[in-house]
């Protein structure tokens, strides 16, 4: 933060020391300030601000994030959503990737073409820069209004050149990270069984965040994929009788599912897996799977089951009999 123009750099500590110290300074008329998170979601801060009389104070946040490479590009999400005009709105990107950046690309929902020369986009071989930086007029929603037009998601995707075919390696401080993304290789369908744990443990944020990560899934499913879903708690129930192809139509009506699902009951996590085995073998047997592609079972749970085989072990033993697929587990 910069407080009557000194700069000061801020310090991490543990929540109630910070709190603490805070409200020490507060009491003796101090400028002061907080940020922390809001909540389980990183991406939301709150700022608390105590200024002296005359005083000035300007924040500024830093941190980092990783960004994730999904259908061969990395998304950069910003979240617009100010609720009120603002006189100086920018957003200011600068990309630099050694490799080289193949290409660029940004979208919203609020973007249209009044608004669209407020942005402007540069790339060169190893770097670009995107700058958006809208007018208070460019930002009503009509002349008249005193309401915003920026109400939403500023999408930045891009992509790094893969001229070596090991890939790309990283070095730092005695660290290193291997990037290696085949670009050549045919991509499988899949057929996958997402076994959604819907017992009473999961009540809460566990079943509100299974349900956000599994709508987003589905959303990445490829046309060629087919999938079902299956829910458990003392037993287990399938979505459909078998699985079905990755359409618009069914993935919709998958998503339209899972908003019903609620936690409660105990967590026979065996019978769901062997119902999850037992429907892909199945499929496999009656020819309704793609020749050649990949089956899978994804496990969203968040512990140990209370009802059935119960010993880690036993259940393994069950699965190896008739496990002839990969076999993810995501656990809470």
């Amino acid at each position: 933060r910069i407080i009557d123009g000194e700069k000061y750099p801020g310090i991490i500590k543990e929540k109630k020391a910070a709190q603490a110290q805070y409200d020490s300074a507060i009491s003796r008329g101090q400028s002061a300030g907080i940020v922390k998170s809001a909540g389980r979601k990183l991406e939301k801060f709150s700022v608390s601000i105590n200024v002296a009389a005359g005083g000035k104070v300007n924040f500024e946040l830093n941190y980092e994030q990783l960004l994730d490479r999904k259908l061969g590009k990395y998304e950069l999400i910003i979240k617009v959503k100010p609720k009120q005009l603002v006189k100086d709105f920018q957003i200011d990107t600068h990309i630099f990737e050694p490799q080289g950046i193949s290409f660029l690309e940004t979208e919203s929902s609020f973007l249209n073409n009044e608004i669209s020369d407020a942005l402007i986009k540069t790339q060169e071989e190893t770097k670009a820069h995107i700058s958006f930086k809208p007018t208070l007029s460019q930002q009503r929603k009509n002349p008249d209004s005193e309401q915003t037009l920026l109400d939403g998601d500023f999408l930045i995707h891009y992509d790094v050149k893969r001229n070596v075919a090991v890939g790309d390696i990283q070095i730092v401080n005695g660290y290193f990270v291997h990037y290696f993304a085949p670009s050549e290789m045919p991509v499988f369908p899949k057929n996958i069984i997402f076994v959604i744990d819907k017992s009473g443990s999961m009540s809460g944020n566990k079943i509100r965040q299974t349900k956000e990560a599994l709508e987003k899934i589905l959303e990445d499913l490829n046309p060629k994929d087919h999938f079902n879903l299956i829910v458990f708690s003392r037993s287990s129930s399938k979505w459909k009788p078998t699985l079905l192809q990755a359409s618009k139509e069914n993935v919709k009506s998958a998503k339209q599912y899972v908003k019903t699902i609620h936690a409660q009951g105990g967590t026979n996590i065996n019978e769901a897996v062997l119902t999850a085995i037992n429907s892909l073998n199945q499929a496999t047997y009656e020819e309704l799977l793609p020749e050649k592609s990949i089956s899978m079972i994804i496990l969203l749970t968040d512990g140990e089951p209370t009802i059935g085989k119960l010993r880690t072990e036993k259940l393994l033993s069950c699965y190896c009999c008739t496990l002839h697929f990969i076999y993810f587990s995501i656990y809470f």
